[in-house]
C-alpha cells in the first residue's frame, strides 16, 4: 500500500507534464524551428540560402496529377490569416516538363516573402526571383484548396515588387 501512494504522485507529475506539452504545442508555445538547409537550395543566391528559419508548413511536388500537400497549404494560409511567420516550398512543372519551386514565406506582421527559382526552366529567363508582397490571395475556383499565389491586386498598393537576384 505503502509502495502505490509512492507511484500514485510521480504518475500524476507526468499526467501533468504530458498534458502541459499538448496544451503549450497546440498553443503555438513549443515550435521547433528548422535551421536554413543550405544542401536544399545550394545552388541559390545567398540571400535564399541564408534567409532565416520560419516556422515549416512542408513542401509539396505537383505534377500533372494534381496531387497537393493540403495540410501544407492550409498551414501557410492559416498562418498567413493570423500573421504568423511559416514557410511553404511548392514545385510545379512547367508544360515541358521543367521544376519551378516556389519558396512561400509568411513574414512576421504578415507580409509574404516569395522566391521563385526557374533556373531549371529552360523556357524562361532562368533565374531567381523575389516578390515582396502586402499579402497572399486566394485564387478562387482552382483545384487544391486554399489555392494562393503573391499579390492582392485587388486592393490599394496591392502590387508584389519583384527582384531578380543572383
Amino acid at each position: 500500500m505503502d509502495g502505490q501512494l509512492e507511484v500514485q504522485p510521480v504518475r500524476r507529475i507526468l499526467l501533468a507534464i504530458c498534458l502541459g506539452s499538448i496544451v503549450a504545442a497546440g498553443c503555438g508555445m513549443w515550435r521547433v524551428l528548422p535551421t536554413t538547409n543550405a544542401n536544399r537550395f545550394e545552388g541559390a543566391p545567398a540571400i535564399v540560402r541564408d534567409r532565416v528559419a520560419l516556422p515549416p508548413c512542408g513542401e509539396e511536388a505537383v505534377r500533372g496529377d494534381g496531387v497537393v500537400n493540403l495540410a501544407g497549404r492550409r498551414c501557410l494560409w492559416t498562418a498567413y490569416l493570423e500573421h504568423r511567420p511559416a514557410e511553404f516550398v511548392t514545385t510545379q512543372w512547367s508544360v515541358e516538363g521543367d521544376p519551378i519551386t516556389s519558396i512561400y514565406r509568411v513574414l512576421p506582421g504578415g507580409s509574404v516573402e516569395v522566391f521563385i527559382d526557374s533556373t531549371q526552366d529552360v523556357w524562361s529567363a532562368r533565374t531567381w526571383l523575389r516578390l515582396a508582397c502586402p499579402g497572399l490571395s486566394l485564387i478562387e475556383g482552382a483545384a487544391g484548396q486554399p489555392a494562393f499565389g503573391p499579390g492582392l491586386g485587388s486592393q490599394p498598393d496591392g502590387e508584389c515588387v519583384e527582384t531578380t537576384i543572383s
